[in-house]
């Protein structure tokens, strides 16, 4: 397998050049090649991805030094509020099932960083998480409270009307792992059983089922990710953000101050409702290891 420091693009060159070989020398479809490599190359990718792995602790320490850290003393040396939390994986994380350089080889992709080949949490669903958790709790504010809660929240987060909102998300990277969970690589091999069709049609009993289950990768629990979240402006224009967290924050019981009402927010919709694919199956949720937050200098 190659030296490099991306382990998905080992991984994926060890891929392409067994197929490249045993295409040239068999008369096996392409389909069925792949077919073949598929359990090996989702082995390898596991074991490429072990904590103990020397490379593998240099990429973690790399994501946490420069882009958790270093974004942290970037927000803090420009006067930026911001809230930073480290959290962890409690059940399989899965983003952008249908995206990254393994959709098409397990039907099922990830979303990586292509040069630390890490995989990432996008500030786009981390973003889209958090306001669906407030939207959902508004529903259930009093008639009088419910447009006021919606407001806010469109106003924070953003909407067609309003535009892009007042926090900004950064991607979040694996940073480490959770003391002594025994988790031992951030992938794991999982399996999804798709819906049951036959001839692309639903069908109308278990009898007539012919499930296939597809073997795929997803990050295991206990990787720890280094959140962050920031209001966008500065000056007045931050001072009333941080009043409207607030005050979305104690119209939900949430937290009296725009820090712990951010928190609140975020940590109450990764470890209730998740992120990324299948959260409706107990994906992608995750609890709070750590915070900090400020204003600057």
């Amino acid at each position: 397998m190659g030296q490099r420091i991306n382990p998905i693009a080992a991984v994926l060159d060890d891929f392409a050049e067994k197929f490249l070989k045993r295409a040239t020398h068999t008369p096996s479809k392409p389909e069925e090649l792949i077919a073949e490599l598929r359990e090996e190359l989702l082995k390898n990718l596991v074991r490429s991805y072990y904590l103990d792995n020397q490379g593998v602790r240099k990429l973690l320490g790399l994501a946490e030094a420069h882009l958790y850290t270093e974004v942290i003393e970037g927000l803090r040396s420009t006067g930026t509020c911001y809230v930073a939390m480290k959290m962890k994986s409690i059940s399989p994380l899965l983003i952008g099932q249908s995206e990254g350089p393994l959709a098409s080889i397990f039907g099922v992709g990830m979303t990586f960083d292509l040069v630390l080949g890490l995989p990432i949490i996008p500030a786009s669903s981390i973003k889209g998480a958090v306001k669906s958790f407030l939207n959902n709790l508004c529903t259930e504010a009093s008639d009088e409270e419910r447009e006021r809660c919606k407001a806010l929240v469109n106003h924070l987060f953003g909407s067609p009307e309003t535009g892009i909102g007042e926090i900004v998300f950064f991607d979040a990277y694996p940073v480490g792992a959770s003391g002594d969970s025994g988790t031992k690589s951030i992938l794991k091999a999982d399996i999804l059983t798709p819906h049951y069709y036959v001839g692309g049609r639903p069908v109308e009993s278990e009898l007539d089922a012919q499930p296939t289950p597809i073997k795929h990768a997803s990050v295991s629990e206990n990787i720890v990710f280094g959140v962050i979240a920031a209001i966008r402006a500065s000056g007045a224009r931050a001072d009333e953000a941080k009043k409207k967290i607030a005050e979305l924050g104690q119209l939900l019981g949430l937290g009296n101050d725009w820090v712990t009402a951010l928190a609140a927010f975020i940590a109450g919709a990764l470890s209730i409702e998740g992120a990324g694919s299948r959260t409706t199956k107990g994906y992608g949720l995750m609890s709070l290891v750590g915070l900090e937050a400020g204003c600057g200098v």
